[in-house]
């Protein structure tokens, strides 16, 4: 999955953008209380890394 493809489903499940940084954006969800840097790559991400953020999100 691309990285704007992943921004779009966090969006959607109503995750907010926190803050830019670096390397990395700062996703929250108001609902959990919990946030969560997504890298600033250009190519794919792996699944991994995919199903912990949808994990720590939650």
């Amino acid at each position: 999955m691309k990285r704007l493809k992943l921004v779009s489903a966090l969006e959607r499940a109503g995750c907010k953008l926190l803050r830019h940084g670096g390397k990395h954006d700062i996703y929250h969800n108001p609902i959990s209380g919990k946030a969560q840097p997504v890298p600033k790559g250009t190519g794919k991400f792996q699944n991994v890394l995919l199903k912990g953020l949808s994990e720590s999100l939650q």
